[in-house]
C-alpha cells in the first residue's frame, strides 16, 4: 500500500502532442483518459502556492492538505503547464498568483464539479517551452514540486569526459543512423534554427549540436524524413522552399520529444542521400552513392517497402549497437521498473497483417474484443510510453488493418493500455503471446489487392504531384494533432465543436481537402461536379466544422447537412434546387382534382375564419360564406382540405369568460371642538337720562353674538355656562357665559360592483343618476344632465399560462353642492384608469386616495384677546380634523366554459 501512495503521484504522460504540418485526426478514438472517481470523503485542499530558489533553478512548491492524484500536460497557445488534481478543492486559492520568477509567470486555481467527483485545474503560464518535472515530496505528503531542469546549463567538469550514447529504436521503416553524441553542456536546449541549401547539400543548423538523429526514406512519393531527437523549433515558417538537386522543400513538424524535418522530391524521386554531423548541425549530402559513403544510413537501403504514413515498421525493430568503448558510460535502471508497453509493430507477411505489442514487467494482457469496426486489445496494469501516444496509419498496406491507436486509461485499480485496431474490412484473427511480445494477426481476405481498395483509401497513394499542388497531403497522416471536443464560439456567434485539426496547404485540390476532413469528422462528403479548384490554406489547431467553414466561404461554396452527409455544392445551387422542386411541386399540384367540402363554424366570427383561410387555399381554390347558417364552403385540393379542417379545429373554440369584482371603499372621519368665552353688559334707564338712552345691550368676547338669557336650556351641543355678577348700579348689569362643544363622526360607504364579460371584449355596470340644471342662451332655456354615477368598465385578456391581462375603467362620482352664481351642480370625482396583470382569484389594490385636512381658529375681540393670559377671557378657539380614505379592490376570477 505504500508503495501505491507513491505511484498515485507519478507524472502522468502528456495529453497534448504539438501537431504538424496539414495535420488531421483520422479516428474518433482519443488519447482521452477514464476519470478516477474517488470514494466519498474529505477532499484533499491546496493551502499554499510559493516559489523557492532563485534565477533557472526557481521551484514552484504546492502544498495540500492531503496527497491528491494527479495528471498533468502542457499547450502552446497559449504556453502553459495544466496540472489537474483529482478529487482536490482550491482551499484559500480564489485569485491568480503572480510569480515572474524562473520560468512561472502567473498560477491560476480553478475548480470543477464533475460526473467523477471535484477537480481543480491548475494553469501555470510559463516563460519558456521546456519539459516540466514535477515531484512528489516523500518526506511532506501533499506537497508538488514543479521545475525546468533542462533550463539549467551545467558546465562540466571534465572536458574530455566521454557522453554516453542514447539508443533510439527506428520509428519508421529503417535502422536509424547512429552517431555518437558530441561534447556539449548537459541539460542545454537545442533548438533548430535555419535551413538552408549549399551546392549539393541542404544546412540544418541546430543551435547547442545534435545529440541524437534518425533518417530514413518514405516511398509513394519519395521523400526523406530527418528526426532531430530532444530539439525544439525556432523558425517562424515550417515551409521552406529549397529547390535544388530534385529537393523540393522543406516541411517542419513538431513533436513533444523531437522535430521531425520532411524533404520532398520535385517529381517523385528523391536522390541519393547522406546526413553526417556537422560544426552547425546537419549536412545532408545529395546524390551520392550509397557505396561510396559510409554515412549513408541502412533507412535508405530499406526504402523500397511500402510503408504506411505513420511509418509502421516491416520488421522487427532491433537497437542501434553501441560501441565497446562507450557501453561502460551507459546507466542502467536500478530496481523496479512499472510496467509498461514498449513496442507497437505493425507488418504484413504473405497473407497475415500482424500487429505485434511488446510489453515490460508483469502485466495481464485481455484477449482481444471485436466490436464493430474496431478490435481493442486490453493491457491491464501498464503505462504507455510517450513516443508511442500517437495513431499509426495502416491505409498504404494492403491489409484489412485500417489504423492503430493506443490509448492511455485509467481505471479505479491503476492505469491500462488499449490498442485499438480500426478495421477496414472484416477479418478473421489470431491472438498468440511469444514471451513478452503479443501478436494479433488478421487473416487478409481474398481478393483484397490494391485496385479493390475503397477510392477513399487510395487517395493518399496515388496522388500525383506534377505541380507540388498536394504534396503535404500525405503529411496528414504522419503528425498527428490533439483532439479537442470543446465548444468553442467565433466572433461571427457560431459555435464549433468539431476536433482541432491543423492544415497548411500550398496550391492543394479542395476535393482532397474535403476527403481529409471527412476522415476526421466520420462524416460522408458528397461533392458536385462545381467543387473543383486549388486552394492555399494555413490553419493551426482550428476546429474541423469550422476549417470546412472557411474553406466553403474562400471557394464560394455552399454546404447542406443531411444527418451524417454534408452535400458540398457551388454558392447559389441549393437554391436554385429549391425553386425547381417547389415548381415541380406547384405543377404537381395544378394536375390534382377539386374536392369540396362545408365547415360548421360555432363560436368564432365567421369572416375572421373566413381571413385565416385565405391563406391556405391554393390558386385554384375558392372560399364561399353563409352569415345565416355561419357556415364556410371550400373548394379545393384534398390536401389543403385537410390543413383547413385541422386550423378550424383550432380555431372554433369557445371563448373564456371573466368574472371581474371591483369594491370601492370609502371611509371618512371628522372632529370639531369649539371653546370660548362670551361678556354681556346691559343698560337700563326708564328716564333715559344719559344722552336720552333708556335701554342698552352689548356682547363681546369669543362670541359675537348676543348670549342667550341665563335663564332656560340650550338645544346646542357641548356645554353652556351663564354667569350673572348683578347689578353694578341702579342700572347697569354685567353677565359672564362659558362655552365649549366637541364633535366627532365616522362615515363609511362599501361599493360592490361585478361585471363578466368574454375574453378581449369590454364590459361596463354603472348605477346612479342624473342630476339636471338649466342652462340658458340668448334665445332658449335648455335642461342639461350631469352624471354622477359608480360605474366599471373592463376589457380582460387570458393568457396561456392562466394569467388575465386587464384594462380597467372603476369610478364613483357623486354629487356635491351648488356653487354660488351657478345653476349647475358640482360633481365629486373618484376615479382610477389602469392596465394590470393578475392570476386568476387574485385580489389587489388598483387605487387609494388619503386626505387628511386639520384646521385651528381663533376668535375674539381685538387687542384684548392678545393680552398674555387675560386674552382668553376675551376670545374663542375652533379646532377642525377631517380624514377622507378611498380604496378600489380589484378580482378576476375565469368561469367555467363550454
Amino acid at each position: 500500500m505504500k508503495w501505491m501512495t507513491k505511484t498515485s503521484m507519478i507524472l502522468a504522460p502528456a495529453f497534448f502532442v504539438l501537431a504538424g504540418l496539414a495535420t488531421v485526426v483520422p479516428d474518433r478514438a482519443t488519447a482521452a483518459q477514464d476519470g478516477i472517481k474517488a470514494p466519498a470523503g474529505k477532499l484533499a485542499a491546496i493551502k499554499s502556492i510559493s516559489v523557492t530558489g532563485e534565477g533557472a533553478a526557481t521551484e514552484l512548491v504546492i502544498v495540500l492538505s492531503s496527497p491528491a492524484t494527479y495528471t498533468s500536460y502542457k499547450t502552446s497557445a497559449p504556453l502553459r503547464l495544466v496540472i489537474d488534481l483529482s478529487q482536490a478543492s482550491q482551499g484559500a486559492i480564489t485569485s491568480p498568483q503572480v510569480i515572474n520568477k524562473g520560468n512561472f509567470k502567473t498560477v491560476t486555481a480553478n475548480r470543477f464539479d464533475t460526473d467523477a467527483g471535484v477537480l481543480t485545474r491548475i494553469d501555470i503560464e510559463l516563460l519558456s517551452d521546456a519539459e516540466a518535472v514535477i515531484s512528489a515530496s516523500p518526506i511532506k505528503p501533499g506537497e508538488l514540486r514543479i521545475s525546468f531542469p533542462s533550463l539549467v546549463i551545467k558546465p562540466v567538469s571534465d572536458s574530455n569526459a566521454v557522453q554516453p550514447v542514447k539508443i533510439v529504436n527506428a520509428p519508421a521503416a529503417s535502422q536509424p543512423t547512429q552517431t555518437p553524441a558530441p561534447k556539449q553542456l548537459v541539460g542545454s536546449i537545442r533548438t533548430l534554427t535555419s535551413i538552408s541549401v549549399k551546392s549539393d547539400k541542404i544546412e540544418l543548423a541546430v543551435d547547442g549540436g545534435v545529440a541524437d538523429f534518425n533518417s530514413f526514406r518514405l516511398n509513394k512519393p519519395e521523400r526523406f524524413v530527418i528526426d532531430l531527437m530532444d530539439t525544439q523549433l525556432a523558425m517562424a515558417s515550417r515551409l521552406i522552399p529549397l529547390n535544388t538537386s530534385g529537393v523540393a522543400s522543406a516541411r517542419i513538424g513538431l513533436y513533444p520529444d523531437k522535430v521531425r524535418v520532411v524533404l520532398d522530391s520535385v517529381n517523385g524521386s528523391f536522390p541519393e542521400a547522406s546526413v553526417a554531423k556537422s560544426g552547425h548541425g546537419l549536412t545532408v549530402t545529395l546524390n551520392v552513392k550509397p557505396n561510396d559513403d559510409p554515412a549513408v544510413t541502412r533507412a535508405d537501403k530499406a526504402a523500397e517497402v511500402p510503408l504506411a504514413s505513420a511509418t509502421p515498421v516491416p520488421q522487427a525493430v532491433q537497437p542501434t549497437a553501441v560501441k565497446p568503448e562507450l557501453s561502460r558510460n551507459i546507466s542502467k535502471p536500478v530496481g523496479f521498473e512499472p510496467p509498461s508497453v514498449e513496442m507497437i509493430d505493425f507488418q504484413v507477411v504473405e497473407n497475415i497483417s500482424r500487429v505485434a505489442v511488446k510489453v515490460k514487467g508483469d502485466v495481464s494482457v485481455e484477449p482481444p474484443v471485436n466490436t464493430p469496426g474496431f478490435v481493442t486489445l486490453t493491457v491491464k496494469n501498464a503505462g504507455l510510453s510517450k513516443h508511442l501516444q500517437r495513431s499509426l496509419e495502416t491505409k498504404s498496406f494492403i491489409s484489412p488493418v485500417l489504423r492503430i491507436t493506443p490509448l492511455l486509461v485509467k481505471t479505479r485499480k491503476g492505469t491500462d493500455t488499449k490498442i485499438r485496431i480500426a478495421m477496414r474490412v472484416v477479418a478473421p484473427y489470431e491472438f498468440r503471446q511469444e514471451g513478452d511480445v503479443y501478436f494479433v494477426d488478421f487473416k487478409n481476405p481474398a481478393g483484397i489487392t490494391a485496385d479493390k481498395l475503397p477510392a477513399a483509401i487510395l487517395d493518399t497513394r496515388s496522388q500525383t504531384y506534377s505541380n507540388g499542388s498536394a504534396k503535404d497531403t500525405e503529411l496528414a497522416s504522419e503528425l498527428m494533432p490533439v483532439s479537442d471536443s470543446s465548444v468553442r464560439s467565433t466572433a461571427t456567434g457560431r459555435g464549433y465543436k468539431g476536433r482541432k485539426v491543423t492544415l497548411e496547404f500550398a496550391d492543394a485540390e479542395v476535393r482532397k481537402i474535403f476527403q481529409l476532413l471527412s476522415e476526421v469528422s466520420n462524416k460522408n462528403f458528397v461533392l458536385g461536379d462545381d467543387v473543383t479548384g486549388t486552394i492555399s490554406i494555413k490553419l493551426v489547431n482550428v476546429p474541423w466544422d469550422q476549417a470546412l467553414d472557411i474553406i466553403l466561404d474562400t471557394k464560394n461554396l455552399d454546404k447542406r447537412e443531411d444527418g451524417n452527409i454534408i452535400i458540398i455544392k457551388g454558392k447559389g445551387k441549393f437554391k436554385s434546387q429549391a425553386e425547381e422542386e417547389q415548381e415541380l411541386k406547384k405543377a404537381l399540384t395544378k394536375a390534382i382534382e377539386l374536392k369540396s367540402e362545408i365547415y360548421n363554424i360555432n363560436y368564432s366570427d365567421i369572416a375572421s375564419i373566413v381571413t385565416q383561410l385565405n391563406n391556405l387555399k391554393t390558386d385554384r381554390g375558392t372560399i364561399a360564406q353563409d352569415a345565416r347558417t355561419n357556415k364556410i364552403i371550400v373548394k379545393d385540393i384534398p390536401q389543403v382540405l385537410d390543413d383547413m379542417r385541422k386550423l378550424i379545429v383550432q380555431l372554433d373554440v369557445p371563448e373564456k369568460q371573466v368574472m371581474i369584482e371591483a369594491r370601492i371603499v370609502e371611509a371618512s372621519s371628522t372632529f370639531t371642538r369649539s371653546l370660548g368665552v362670551n361678556w354681556g353688559l346691559h343698560y337700563r334707564d326708564g328716564s333715559a337720562s344719559f344722552l336720552g338712552i333708556n335701554q342698552l345691550d352689548t356682547s363681546f368676547g369669543g362670541q359675537a353674538s348676543t348670549p342667550p338669557p341665563l335663564t332656560g336650556l340650550s338645544g346646542n351641543p357641548g356645554s353652556a355656562m351663564g354667569i350673572s355678577f348683578g347689578t353694578l348700579t341702579s342700572n347697569i348689569q354685567l353677565d359672564l357665559r362659558l362655552n365649549a362643544a366637541a364633535s366627532a363622526g365616522l362615515i363609511k360607504i362599501v361599493s360592490t360592483p361585478k361585471v363578466a364579460t368574454l375574453n378581449n371584449k369590454t364590459a361596463k355596470i354603472t348605477q346612479g343618476q342624473q342630476v339636471p340644471y338649466t342652462s340658458s342662451t340668448s334665445d332658449k332655456v335648455e335642461t342639461k344632465f350631469v352624471e354622477a354615477a359608480l360605474s366599471l368598465e373592463v376589457t380582460p385578456h387570458i393568457n396561456a399560462n392562466g394569467t388575465i391581462g386587464m384594462k380597467i375603467d372603476a369610478k364613483n362620482d357623486s354629487v356635491g353642492t351648488v356653487p354660488s352664481g351657478s345653476t349647475a351642480p358640482s360633481i365629486n370625482k373618484k376615479q382610477a384608469t389602469t392596465e394590470m396583470l393578475l392570476r386568476d382569484g387574485e385580489t389587489t389594490v388598483i387605487g387609494g386616495i388619503y386626505v387628511d385636512s386639520d384646521t385651528e381658529s381663533d376668535d375674539g375681540v381685538p387687542y384684548l384677546m392678545d393680552i398674555p393670559f387675560l386674552g382668553k377671557l376675551f376670545k374663542s378657539n375652533n379646532k377642525t380634523k377631517v380624514k377622507t380614505e378611498l380604496l378600489i379592490f380589484i378580482t378576476p376570477r375565469i368561469l367555467n366554459t363550454i
